[in-house]
């Protein structure tokens, strides 16, 4: 586009590409102190970039074999994210367990191995698990999430003789045949 011809300087802080998201190519047109413009022969100084305001979008987050349960603090998650202007090899992803972050900014894999205790499992009960996702630009999408059971990590269970250990005399035990 035309544009007013401003003095030479290294860097150009403020330039107006529009309102629309996608590939843009920058160039400058150069003119010497006597009027003479650089001719089109001469190849434009140019850049392309992508001007990209919007998050990632159409994340998720599957517990992969769990049923939704688990007696450890580690878990298998398939992930999936798009982002019509970014590739995903440009994308992060960090994760969060209860709302609480579980570290820094990681390079996006569609599969990946968490452990969510870090040193000490959360208690009983259901657990949410979160992944944000965040393109070249440092856009971040919304937060996909899904949530796990944990079982109680410290229960064992204990073998024992019905007749001696719960029922050690007077006792009739009913064994019903399959």
């Amino acid at each position: 586009a035309d544009a007013a011809w401003e003095p030479y300087a290294p860097t150009y802080q403020s330039l107006d590409i529009g309102p629309e998201n996608g590939p843009k190519v920058v160039y400058a047109e150069l003119m010497d102190a006597f009027g003479n413009v650089q001719p089109a022969s001469i190849a434009y100084p140019q850049d392309n970039i992508i001007f990209d305001t919007e998050p990632p979008l159409e994340g998720s987050l599957i517990i992969d074999d769990s049923e939704g349960f688990t007696n450890t603090g580690t878990i298998q998650l398939n992930i999936g994210v798009f982002d019509h202007l970014c590739p995903t090899n440009d994308i992060e992803m960090r994760f969060a367990v209860n709302g609480i972050s579980l570290g820094s900014w990681m390079d996006f894999t569609s599969s990946h191995t968490l452990d969510f205790c870090n040193g000490s499992c959360p208690p009983e009960g259901e657990v949410v698990i979160e992944v944000r996702f965040r393109d070249a630009a440092g856009n971040e999408s919304d937060i996909a999430a899904n949530d796990v059971t944990v079982y109680d990590t410290t229960l064992t269970l204990q073998a024992f003789n019905i007749e001696t250990d719960w029922c050690p005399s007077n006792c009739h035990i009913n064994n019903p045949s399959p």
